[in-house]
């Protein structure tokens, strides 16, 4: 795939952790034990160890639509808006990526990193045509939420849009689906 969603993209959030996961636990590491007043060290495998918070963080997933944790609140840029709005949108909030609506339909998905290269090649005047990205993924709100988690994964994404009937109906970023997790997670201590 290529676009906003590319592997090896630049807004690899999740892409950088499991990278750095994956050094990480290619390695095996020591485990300190107690066993009565001795402390003794024990071998384990951390790849095991990351398998399993892979099926643990499947199992928080699975069966979930991402409409349970998509953003319904944010801003959507046009083709023809100037980059100078997209900054303000940038400065005025929390979302770093946008996308690109003209008759209702996304277009394109302007990414920070696309916007601040445009920003320093061709100055605020520019639009936001010129720095969107027109490959890019998307997904249906019906989609469960360890599908779209993976494809964020797999792509480098940062964000996508989700799209219900070709119509723009919410984002999803790594970061909410995280924000998400964790009140589920509160939630189910709770009781």
């Amino acid at each position: 795939m290529g676009g906003a969603c590319r592997a090896g993209g630049q807004c690899g959030f999740g892409r950088g952790i499991v990278h750095r996961a994956e050094t990480h636990f290619r390695r095996s590491a020591v485990k300190p034990i107690q066993r009565g007043r001795r402390r003794i060290f024990e071998q384990i495998d951390v790849g095991e160890c990351l398998a399993g918070v892979v099926q643990q963080m499947k199992a928080a997933l699975g069966g979930i639509p991402i409409q349970r944790a998509m953003i319904k609140d944010f801003r959507a840029l046009s083709p023809s808006d100037s980059l100078v709005r997209a900054v303000e949108h940038v400065l005025a909030g929390f979302q770093q990526d946008f996308p690109v609506v003209e008759d209702g339909r996304v277009v394109g998905v302007l990414t920070r990193n696309d916007l601040l290269k445009t920003l320093s090649q061709r100055g605020p005047d520019a639009r936001v045509e010129e720095a969107m990205q027109r490959q890019f993924e998307t997904a249906d709100p019906n989609e469960m939420l360890e599908t779209v988690f993976a494809r964020l994964n797999a792509y480098g994404c940062h964000s996508l849009p989700l799209v219900r009937n070709g119509q723009l109906a919410g984002l999803v970023t790594m970061d909410n689906i995280g924000e998400f997790l964790m009140v589920q997670a509160a939630l189910a201590g709770k009781g």
